[in-house]
C-alpha cells in the first residue's frame, strides 16, 4: 500500500486494521520524520499487509478493507 505524499508523522488505526476479517500479517515501516514521495520500487512502501479468503479477489478485498482504516498523519 501508499502513503500519501508529504513528511510522515504517524498512523492510526494498526491495531483495528491487524484485527480485521482475513488479516494474517500487517507491518508498517515508516519512522516519524520520513519524507514520502513516489513510489518506485518495493522497498519504498510505508509497510505490507498479508491477508486470505476464500479466493484471491477476496483475500484482495480483506487487504484493501484493512488499508481503508489506516489514517496518515502528515505534514
Amino acid at each position: 500500500f501508499n502513503a500519501p505524499k508529504g513528511i510522515f508523522l504517524g498512523v492510526e488505526n494498526v491495531e483495528k486494521a491487524k484485527k480485521m476479517k482475513g488479516i494474517v500479517d500487517l507491518g508498517f515501516n515508516l519512522k516519524s520524520g520520513t519524507q514520502v514521495d513516489v513510489i518506485d520500487h518495493g522497498a519504498n512502501r510505508p509497510g505490507f499487509v498479508v491477508a486470505t479468503g476464500e479466493n484471491r479477489n477476496d483475500a484482495i478485498l480483506n487487504a484493501e478493507s484493512a488499508v481503508s482504516e489506516l489514517i496518515f498523519k502528515m505534514e
